[in-house]
């Protein structure tokens, strides 16, 4: 349970800290002064899908490549409960997955 309210924190702060709009190298670079990049390093995209799928953020995608990120009104500290930021990931990474093997057939 500790390292999910850690990773929720991190997630939190990483959330409150983007710009309204940024593309995808800007994103990485405000995601790495929240999350280790050691640890998190093939994961930016899978949190932007993440941000995505919880109402955070919106896309915009060019031949299947993230183009910019667009940061929506969301009440982060809710979207994210501690009891389900674990199961949350796991599916997000699997889609991000699914998703990234298909884009690469394309």
């Amino acid at each position: 349970m500790n390292r999910n309210a850690s990773l929720r924190q991190k997630l939190i702060k990483f959330y409150d800290s983007i710009s309204h709009k940024s593309n995808l190298k800007k994103f990485t670079e405000d995601f790495f002064k929240v999350f280790d990049k050691k640890s998190f390093k093939n994961d930016v995209e899978d949190i932007i899908y993440l941000l995505e799928t919880l109402g955070c953020v919106s896309i915009k995608l060019n031949k299947g490549n993230i183009k910019e990120i667009i940061k929506k009104k969301c009440d982060i500290k809710k979207v994210i409960i501690i009891s389900n930021l674990s199961n949350i990931l796991r599916e997000q990474l699997d889609i991000a997955s699914t998703t990234d093997l298909l884009n690469r057939i394309s």
